[in-house]
């Protein structure tokens, strides 16, 4: 168990880390940020993304599953962590520093969106080698014993890790590479929210954790339909079809 939680707690630091080198890479060819610049938002997005994450677990997942209390908040050793809370934590403190530092928020959201991806993989495969979010039983070849009973289960964390992670990568880091960041800005977000929350709902269906007893969809799912919807208006604006 030790190893297994090293394992995951390296990896999610070396996906932050990875994804810092690309919003750095970006950001000086498009001269958006200083690497200084760059250095303070990703230190203080680091620290939103755990502490929204936990909370977020805590509020979303854990008191409506009633797995843990109000008093968990802090308690990280109990694990737990939930991708919407870190990105609301994460679009905060994007706000805050692009009001303090006179920075058009967008571009910065589109470096985010465009090198998350990095990060998503590797906190995915964290989740493998942690051995948590299998999915139900399967007989295909590629199946992976769960630990805790020894069925042969659809190893959800390395779907997730190749559509959340490699396919999100794929589309969105060469659009933000190839375009300004001041061209339309709000692009490379909105497509990150729209595909993300896709391929989550998806995943859902391969997923037992987030699922309430007696409703036909996971808590999850009904995360994404906001996300997605804000997802959504970004493409239509950049794409002037609205205002």
């Amino acid at each position: 168990m030790h190893v297994q939680l090293r394992s995951y707690g390296l990896l999610y630091v070396a996906g932050l880390c990875v994804s810092w080198i690309l919003i750095r890479a970006a950001a000086k060819k498009y001269n958006v940020m200083t690497a200084n610049d760059v250095d303070n938002l990703m230190f203080w997005m680091s620290v939103g993304c755990v502490l929204g994450g936990r909370i977020g677990y805590v509020l979303f997942y854990g008191i409506a599953l009633g797995t843990s209390p109000i008093e968990d908040l802090f308690r990280f050793n109990r694990g737990g962590m939930s991708f919407f809370g870190g990105l609301i934590a994460v679009t905060l403190t994007m706000y805050i520093f692009a009001w303090k530092t006179k920075k058009n928020l967008l571009s910065l959201t589109d470096l985010v969106a465009g090198s998350a991806p990095a990060g998503l993989f590797l906190g995915r495969i964290g989740n493998y080698f942690n051995r948590e979010i299998f999915g139900p039983p399967t007989s295909l070849p590629w199946a992976i014993t769960d630990p805790s009973d020894g069925i042969a289960r659809h190893p959800t964390q390395l779907y997730e890790a190749l559509l959340e992670g490699i396919v999100l990568l794929v589309i969105l880091y060469p659009i933000l590479w190839l375009r300004p960041p001041a061209a339309k800005p709000g692009l490379v977000s909105g497509l990150f929210l729209v595909l993300y929350s896709f391929f989550r709902a998806l995943m859902e269906l391969l997923r037992d954790d987030s699922w309430i007893t007696g409703v036909p969809f996971s808590i999850s799912q009904v995360l994404c339909i906001p996300v997605a919807v804000v997802g959504l208006y970004l493409i239509f604006r950049t794409t002037r079809l609205i205002d």
